[in-house]
C-alpha cells in the first residue's frame, strides 16, 4: 500500500456542514510524515469542467472518524499512481465525490486510527477500485472497514486502480473459451491476477481485460471471448504492501486463445518480473519498433520463433516495397530474450514484409553460422493464426539473406514469396577499387516482358560475397553486379559483370570480376568466370549511327549478339569487335559513322555454356555501316 497521507486540517462537505478533523489524526500525521505533499485536500477540487457524482458509503464497527484517500493511475508516479485528494468523514456515512468526466478509474482507501497513533496494521480498514468507464457506477460503492484489513489486503491504489476494475470479461456478451490457471508459490497471502488483451492498436499494445484476487496461490479461472487472439496473464503477490517490486513473487505468460487446454502453471518467483520483461514488451532493449514512426489504423500479426539453441533473438522486419530502393525497406528490429511469440503491429496499408531473425552466437554480427530464419508474409493471405520461424544453424545460406545487408539497405532477397526446395547459391564479387555495388538477379522467363524477370537485388557496402537460395523449379537466372562511381545510373563505363547461370550445373561459389568497359559482353554458363570477353578495337568518340533490330525467339534473355569487324586480312575474314546484350525484344549498338562493313553473329544459348553446336544460330554477313541508322537487322529463331 501506498503510505497514507498525514491529515491536514480539511474540511469534509457530505451532509453540507463542516466537520472539522479530529487534532489527533492530524498530529498522529505530522509525526509519522510531516508537512508538505502529503497535506492534500478535497479530490479534484479545482477541476473546472464537467463532473460525474460518484457517491462511496464508508461502513466500520467503530465511531471513529474515517480518513478517506482517493488516487489515481499515474505510470510516472511511485508505484504507478497518484495520490489526489485526502477526506475526513463520520462512520457510517456516505463520500459524494464530483468525478471529471475524463478519468477512467480511480481508487478509494480509508481507515480509522482506532488508538489515535498513526496508521497501523490493526486498525480497521478498507479499499476498493472504482471503474468509469465504459459506464460510471450507479449504486453507491461500499468499503467496508475491516481490523487487520491493512495487512491482509493488496492495496488497490498501490496496483493502479485502473487494473482493478473487474473480472476478465465480465461485461462480454457471446461465445467464450474457458481458461484454467494454478498459481503456486512459496510465500503464503493474497494473490493478484492481472489479464491484458493483446491489442496492437492500444496504447501500449494491450489493453485491460479484468483481475482476479486470490486470499492464497491456488487455482483461478475466467472466460476469454472467442474474438480474442492472445493475452496476457501476470500473477504476483505484494508481501510488503508497497507496490509492485523485483522482489515480489511474480510469473507472467503470453497465451493464444485458440491454442487454449489445460490448466496453466505460474510459478511465482522472487525475480520474475524482470525475466518476464522481455516476454511482456519483446521490442525492449533499445531496438527500433517495427513501423514505429507509421500513425493510424493496424493489423496484429501473430509470430513464433522456434529454435534448438538458446540465446536472444535478433528480428528484423523490411516492408516489401516495390516503389523503395531494391523494392524493400526495413522498418525495425525486435528483439527477444530468448525463442518463443511475438507480435507485429502491421499499418493497415502494408501489403506484404518479411522477417529475419536470428542468433548471434559469437557475438559479432550475422554470419552463416548463426541459426537462422525468414518468413515472408502476403497480408492478403494472413488468416490470424501465429506463424512459425525455425531457426536453423546456417539457415542464412539457404534461406535467402545476403551476407552483407544490413537495415536499411534497400535490399529484396530472391525468390523470397517462393515456398519449397532451395538450392544455395554464392558469388564473390571482386572489383579493383572499394565502393556500393549493385547486384541484381533476373529469372529466364520466356513468359515475362523481354523474356526475364527481376527478382531480386542486393546493395553490397563494397565487394565481397552476396548468397541466396534458388528454388528448384528455376532452370536459368542472370546475375549483374556493378559499381556507379559517377552516380548517374547504369553505364557503359561502369565497373560490371554479369553472368547466365544453369542452376543444374550451378557451382558453389561464382567468381565475378567486375571490369570496366564490359557491360553486356560478358556471357558463361555458371562455370569460374563472369570475365569480360576479348575486346575489339576502340570505336572511339566520333559520330555515331545506330545499328539494329527486333529479336524473334521463344526466349529473348537467351539470345546473345556478337558483333565482327569484315577483315579479309584476319583469320575467318572478320575480327572480333564486341558484344551486344538485348534489351526485351529488340538489340542495338552505335558504331562509327562510315565504319564499314560488319557482320552479326547471333546465337540462342540454351544452356547458358556460350556458343556451342547445340545453339540455334542466325548470322547477318556485309551489312554496311554508313551515316544513316540501319534498324532492318531482325534476328529471327526458329
Amino acid at each position: 500500500m501506498l503510505p497514507l497521507l498525514h491529515l491536514a486540517a480539511c474540511l469534509e462537505r457530505v451532509t453540507g456542514q463542516p466537520v472539522p478533523l479530529d487534532p489527533r489524526f492530524y498530529e498522529a500525521g505530522e509525526a509519522a510524515h510531516g508537512g508538505g505533499q502529503d497535506a492534500l485536500g478535497e479530490p479534484w477540487a479545482d477541476h473546472k469542467g464537467e463532473t460525474i457524482t460518484v457517491i462511496v458509503s464508508v461502513v466500520s464497527e467503530l465511531n471513529n472518524d474515517v480518513q478517506f484517500d482517493v488516487a489515481v493511475p499515474d505510470k510516472d508516479a511511485p508505484g504507478g499512481v497518484k495520490r489526489i485528494g485526502t477526506l475526513v468523514t463520520s462512520a457510517n456515512t456516505e463520500v459524494t465525490l464530483k468525478v471529471p468526466t475524463e478519468i477512467e478509474a480511480f481508487g478509494v482507501e480509508a481507515f480509522q486510527d482506532e488508538l489515535g497513533d498513526g496508521p497501523s496494521d490493526d486498525d480497521p480498514y478498507g479499499s476498493a477500485p472504482v471503474a468509469m468507464k465504459p459506464t460510471p457506477p450507479t449504486e453507491p460503492v461500499i468499503v467496508t472497514l475491516v481490523r487487520g484489513g491493512r495487512s491482509s489486503a493488496l492495496s488497490t491504489s498501490a496496483h493502479a486502480p485502473s487494473v482493478a476494475i473487474k473480472p476478465p470479461w465480465s461485461d462480454h456478451v457471446g461465445p467464450t473459451v474457458p481458461f484454467r490457471g494454478l498459481a503456486r508459490s512459496t510465500v503464503e497471502g493474497e494473490v493478484q491476477v492481472d489479464v491484458n488483451e493483446i491489442d496492437l492498436t492500444a496504447e501500449g499494445g494491450v489493453k485491460r481485460a479484468g483481475q482476479i484476487r486470490l486470499t492464497a496461490p491456488g487455482p483461478f479461472e475466467f472466460n476469454v471471448p472467442i474474438e480474442v487472439k492472445a493475452f496476457v496473464v501476470e500473477v504476483f503477490q505484494d508481501p510488503g504492501n508497497d507496490g509492485p517490486s523485483d522482489e515480489d513473487p511474480y510469473a507472467a505468460q503470453k497465451l493464444d486463445t485458440a491454442t487454449l487446454g489445460g490448466a496453466v502453471l505460474f510459478e511465482l518467483a522472487s525475480g520474475g518480473r524482470a525475466r518476464a520483461a522481455a516476454l511482456l514488451a519483446p521490442d525492449a532493449g533499445g531496438a527500433t519498433a517495427p513501423w514505429g514512426d507509421v500513425e493510424g489504423p493496424r493489423v496484429a500479426f501473430l509470430g513464433e520463433v522456434v529454435a534448438a539453441e538458446s540465446g536472444e533473438i535478433q528480428l528484423d522486419v523490411a516492408e516489401i516495397d516495390a516503389a523503395a530502393e531494391g523494392g524493400v525497406k526495413r522498418v525495425g528490429r525486435l528483439v527477444l530474450a530468448a525463442p518463443g511469440n511475438f507480435e507485429l503491429a502491421v499499418p493497415a496499408g502494408v501489403t506484404a514484409f518479411r522477417v529475419e531473425a536470428f542468433i548471434d552466437q559469437a557475438g559479432d554480427g550475422p554470419s552463416e553460422d548463426d541459426p537462422f530464419g525468414a518468413l515472408a508474409v502476403k497480408m492478403s493471405e494472413y488468416n490470424g493464426a501465429r506463424s512459425r520461424l525455425a531457426l536453423v544453424a546456417g539457415g542464412r545460406a539457404t534461406q535467402g539473406a545476403p551476407d552483407q545487408v544490413g537495415p536499411g539497405s534497400g535490399s529484396k532477397v530472391p525468390w523470397e514469396d517462393v515456398s519449397g526446395n532451395k538450392k544455395p547459391f554464392k558469388a564473390d564479387i571482386v572489383a579493383s577499387g572499394p565502393g556500393k555495388i549493385q547486384v541484381d538477379i533476373s529469372e529466364i522467363d520466356a513468359k515475362a516482358p523481354g523474356g526475364q524477370a527481376r527478382v531480386g537485388q542486393y546493395i553490397l557496402p563494397e565487394p565481397g560475397p552476396v548468397s541466396f537460395a534458388v528454388p528448384s523449379s528455376v532452370a536459368q537466372f542472370k546475375i549483374e553486379a556493378f559499381q556507379d562511381p559517377a552516380g548517374d545510373g547504369p553505364s557503359e563505363s561502369d565497373p560490371y559483370a554479369e553472368q547466365l547461370v544453369t542452376v543444374a550445373t550451378m557451382p558453389g561459389t561464382l567468381r565475378m570480376e567486375l571490369a570496366l568497359g564490359v557491360r553486356g559482353k560478358a556471357t558463361g554458363g555458371g562455370g569460374s568466370g563472369g570475365a569480360a570477353a576479348p575486346q575489339g578495337p576502340d570505336l572511339g568518340s566520333g559520330p555515331k549511327v545506330k545499328v539494329g533490330g527486333r529479336i524473334v525467339a521463344s526466349n529473348p534473355a537467351l539470345v546473345k549478339v556478337d558483333i565482327f569487324k569484315t577483315d579479309a586480312a584476319a583469320k575467318g575474314g572478320r575480327t572480333f569487335l564486341t558484344k551486344v546484350e538485348p534489351r526485351g525484344n529488340g538489340w542495338s549498338i552505335d558504331l562509327p559513322v562510315d565504319f564499314g562493313k560488319i557482320e552479326i553473329d547471333a546465337y540462342l544459348d540454351a544452356k547458358g555454356d556460350g556458343p556451342t553446336g547445340d545453339d540455334q544460330h542466325v548470322l547477318k554477313s556485309g551489312v554496311a555501316v554508313g551515316s544513316t541508322p540501319v534498324m532492318d537487322l531482325d534476328l529471327t529463331f526458329d
